[in-house]
């Protein structure tokens, strides 16, 4: 299931396994910044998005919210962008996500961390 946002931005899951997920955000000069690289925004929605699918291997029935979340931007996004998410951490309802984001070319452009509340889960 999509998100009518992700469609528009026209995010693609590449991937989805046991705790891991791998998106796609091609390039679109609609959502770049002034400086022409992709806005930020975009780039942490294709974050938000890669943790979220990696927690649907595990958590599809549950359901779970996004409670915290932090980016640290290394490098401009020029074209189209990869986001890697993997389950790093369980305690509890609080699941902790490592997203990677990376260029074709497999540059770094920014790492995240994020927590997910699992509902249900005790």
């Amino acid at each position: 299931m999509q998100a009518e946002f992700e469609r528009l931005l026209g995010i693609q899951v590449l991937e989805r396994d046991d705790g891991r997920a791998l998106l796609k955000l091609p390039f679109c000069r609609t959502f770049t910044n002034p400086h022409g690289s992709l806005h930020g925004g975009a780039i942490v929605t294709l974050a938000d998005t890669a943790a979220a699918n990696a927690l649907l291997t595990r958590y599809s029935k549950q359901g779970f919210l996004t409670v915290k979340f932090t980016i640290k931007f290394l490098k401009q996004a020029l074209g189209d962008i990869f986001a890697e998410a993997r389950i790093s951490k369980v305690q509890k309802n609080i699941v902790t996500l490592k997203i990677v984001i990376f260029s074709r070319e497999k540059v770094e452009l920014a790492v995240a961390d994020a927590q997910f509340f699992i509902r249900g889960k005790r």
